[in-house]
């Protein structure tokens, strides 16, 4: 497999890095590159992209995946799915923490920028804040 230079920056970093967003949608080949750097290490693949998630679970069944969320529609996709989640913090609730909960995924939040959003955030009790 040919390096995209995006992955040798990787391989230089990755002894530092815990979560690795996979953006580029259907990347089979890159989602494979990602893995074969990041082996041996505890880390989270993510990705707004079904198709990446079903990608690093055919090369490693053991790989901790987590489906990012931008919609609220998407909270289904990952309960289906069976996926932790990763969801933009505005669109965490305590309904939809209980629903996610209640389907025994993790729940993490991302971008928590400010005092007001981690005063909200915060009795959810998510399991990763980033």
């Amino acid at each position: 497999m040919q390096r995209d230079a995006n992955l040798s920056l990787l391989s230089d970093v990755s002894n530092l890095v815990e979560l690795v967003e996979i953006k580029p949608t259907d990347a089979k080949q890159f989602v494979q590159g990602v893995i074969e750097i990041m082996r041996g290490r505890q880390w989270t693949l993510m990705s707004f992209d079904q198709a990446n998630l079903y990608h690093a679970m055919e090369f490693d069944p053991n790989i901790r995946v987590a489906y990012l969320i931008d919609d609220p529609r998407d909270v289904d996709t990952a309960i289906a799915g069976k996926w932790a989640t990763h969801i933009k913090h505005e669109l965490l609730d305590e309904r939809t923490t209980h629903r996610l909960r209640d389907a025994g995924l993790s729940v993490g939040v991302w971008t928590v920028n400010d005092e007001e959003a981690l005063k909200r955030i915060v009795p959810l009790k998510p399991d990763l804040i980033h």
